[in-house]
């Protein structure tokens, strides 16, 4: 398969009929432990500007070296937006626009034409089934393309990329800062962030993140009340031997968000003619949801030599929920069913990996290696009740069942069975990688990774053995090329990048599904120029998905294992800073999705979970570097989301509109504190995420002090 001729061709020419503009992804010189404590924003060592990341590669490569796109955002622009969630954080990433916000209020977003959720925690996949708060992020990063020869196919990893967490570390100095916020739909929220050296010798290092975050609903009911505590804790046993020790505990109690899900039976094709009103949540306060995830993550870093170090890491994460679900499902222009589903997750995630890195020279060519193994094993517990009645979507006067409270919904379940489903499953890996720099301008990287999946079956926990049982084996290569046509300033990147997804089930004939394999092309460029003052990438990319399973031709009730898909298109990522105190943050993504082997009604359509074709987003901000007003500032930013499909079918097709929304802030920033005051949605449009037909926020006003001390 000639994937650049096939893929990658037909994104660069549907980039020109497009008409977008060549923007780029951020690059900078910094130091690779990315500890800059102060958030007042200026000058050459703008952490906007900073890009370099030992978790993309997983070795420490400059972006410049590295042949493949990703973008970042780091903890002071969320503090410059006074973000207060991980919907505030995607903003600033090229089309990863929000796919939809499941029952416990965590979201998932588009990359690249797929879908994926913010799973990834220090490179390392985990299994969430709540959101959790951002006060211990140091940065996001926006990894593009099918990962799978480093990440796998774990929770988060998608065709399309992933975002991987990066959380805050110690540092060897005291300090920190605590923080107020409140604002609209009696918003109230506090931060901690506390760093201190425990011994006099500064081997011994805790910082400590918290959080408690309570907010009412711009619907006519809802709430969440949240709490998260986060120490981190370094030991540096010697100048060879360190050992880091990361916990995160978060708690929600709150009400459910409602989910739609149209799919025909309406005279409606938009959500803009449903009738639906953006603003109701079919629901009371009453239904409290409980949600709780914790992540443990032990890492101890061993010099071996000067040349190899050993990283070991074990992690562990708990996710469950107590959960009150609605699912409505409206079947003509008024009525709707409605799908009272009790849930309670238990999902555990236990991990461990080991990295070997070594950075050798032969003759004049250096070579920083990767090698590394692990295994993880993956278990949930899920049980469940359902039960369903119709609910007139439309109409909320007297007498009308649009309410569901407590003891109603209690009463409803009871009448019905209980269900239960178990699983569990592992995972064992080896991967190998090689950054080859045959001089200070060219750089190739091989890499490959083997999988072996194992899954134990599932079971109705009913005392009968488990059934679906299954093994597969997985390989997936990559391979990258990175030229500087100018020294540490611009780069010319290929690359050939692959991942896949467990299948399970077997054809007609009895013969087992292999996994599903995605493969990429991509071409690039990277620049940092103006002395560090600008950074940026601009990438064409093209991606085939094989083996998808779809309904056999010759017999609907078996399935055959010939399906694909195709998503090409354009990113382009710029962070700048062209004068002291201005920063600028600009991105745009054109995307085009097809299902070109599939059953006849998806046949040459774009998927749903492909999200919108095209996003867009910027953000500026000034602050004033002299005189009495010094520290004074603005800042502006806005969000672009092409129309997108929420059903597409021969039969059937249902729209979500484009929209554009314009957030705001103004700031007065000290050494000792800092002041400021955002609006969100300042023009108040109204929009709906595709997945889930869930309406944006209306209009909201947050201000907040912090104390930096």
């Amino acid at each position: 398969m000639n994937i650049v001729h096939r893929l990658l061709l037909p994104a660069l020419l549907g980039f020109a009929a497009a008409t977008a503009q060549p923007v780029a992804d951020s690059t900078a010189k910094a130091d690779s432990t990315y500890q800059l404590q102060a958030t007042v924003i200026r000058g050459r060592a703008n952490p906007l500007l900073r890009k370099e990341s030992d978790q993309v590669a997983r070795i420490p490569l400059k972006n410049l070296e590295n042949p493949q796109a990703y973008a970042v955002v780091p903890k002071e622009l969320a503090q410059q937006q006074l973000t207060t969630d991980y919907n505030g954080l995607y903003k600033n990433i090229p089309g990863a626009t929000i796919s939809g916000t499941w029952m416990q209020g965590n979201s998932q977003f588009f990359t690249r034409g797929f879908e994926a959720a913010a799973n990834v925690r220090n490179g390392l996949s985990t299994t969430m089934v709540t959101d959790i708060d951002p006060v211990n992020v140091e940065r996001l990063e926006a990894i593009r393309g099918p990962a799978g020869a480093l990440f796998g196919s774990g929770a988060g990893v998608s065709y399309g990329g992933l975002f991987n967490i990066v959380t805050k570390t110690p540092y060897r100095e005291f300090g920190g800062e605590a923080s107020v916020s409140g604002g609209s739909f009696n918003q109230r929220r506090t931060t901690l962030d506390v760093n201190a050296p425990l011994n006099a010798e500064k081997t011994l290092l805790l910082r400590v993140n918290a959080a408690k975050h309570d907010e009412g609903s711009y619907m006519d009911q809802g709430f969440a009340n949240s709490w998260t505590l986060a120490p981190t804790l370094v030991y540096e046993v010697t100048d060879r031997l360190k050992f880091t020790v990361d916990l995160e505990i978060y708690r929600r109690i709150g009400t459910a968000v409602p989910n739609f899900y149209v799919a025909g039976g309406t005279t409606a094709r938009s959500i803009e003619t449903l009738g639906l009103d953006p603003f109701r949540s079919f629901t009371d306060n009453s239904l409290e949801t409980e949600s709780r995830t914790d992540n443990l993550f032990v890492k101890a870093d061993y010099r071996l030599t000067d040349a190899w170090t050993s990283e070991t890491v074990l992690a562990s994460t708990g996710s469950q929920s107590n959960l009150y679900s609605i699912y409505l499902y409206p079947f003509d222009d008024s009525l709707a069913t409605r799908v009272l589903d009790w849930q309670a997750w238990k999902v555990n995630t236990r991990q461990f990996q080991q990295n070997f890195r070594g950075d050798l020279r032969l003759g004049e060519i250096r070579n920083q290696v990767l090698a590394g193994f692990g295994a993880n094993v993956h278990d949930y517990l899920w049980p469940y009740v359902v039960t369903r009645d119709t609910v007139n979507y439309r109409d909320v006067g007297p007498g009308s069942n649009y309410y569901v409270g407590l003891e109603q919904y209690r009463a409803r379940i009871a009448a019905n069975p209980l269900s239960m489903w178990t699983a569990e499953n592992y995972n064992y890996y080896a991967y190998v990688s090689d950054a080859v720099h045959f001089n200070d301008r060219f750089t190739a990287l091989f890499g490959i990774r083997w999988d072996r999946f194992e899954d134990e079956g599932g079971s109705t926990g009913l005392g009968e053995a488990p059934y679906g049982k299954y093994r597969q084996d997985a390989w997936s290569p990559k391979l990258g090329l990175v030229y500087q046509v100018m020294k540490d300033q611009v780069s010319l990147y290929g690359n050939l990048m692959s991942g896949y997804r467990n299948v399970n089930g077997r054809s007609r004939g009895g013969e087992a599904f292999d996994p599903e394999h995605a493969y990429q092309g991509e071409l690039g460029v990277k620049a940092q120029a103006l002395a560090g003052r600008f950074t940026g990438t601009l990438a064409a990319y093209g991606i085939e998905v094989q083996d998808v399973v779809r309904t056999d031709p010759s017999d609907p009730f078996y399935s055959i294992q010939d399906g694909t898909q195709i998503s090409y298109g354009v990113e382009a990522d710029v962070a700048a800073a062209p004068a002291d105190g201005l920063n600028l943050v600009l991105g745009y993504a054109w995307n085009h999705s097809e299902m070109t082997r599939a059953d006849p009604d998806v046949k040459g359509r774009r998927p749903t979970s492909a999200g919108p074709a095209v996003a867009a987003n910027f953000w500026a901000a000034y602050e004033l570097q002299e005189g009495r007003a010094r520290g004074l500032g603005a800042g502006a930013g806005g969000n672009y989301v092409g129309e997108s499909y929420h059903q597409n079918t021969s039969t059937f097709v249902f729209t979500v509109p484009a929209y554009f929304t314009v957030d705001a802030t103004v700031f007065y920033n000290q050494p000792a504190y800092r002041l400021g005051f955002k609006v969100d949605n300042l023009t108040d449009e109204r929009y709906w995420s595709s997945g889930t037909l869930l309406a944006g926020s209306p209009r909201r006003y947050v201000g907040n002090v912090t104390y930096k001390f």
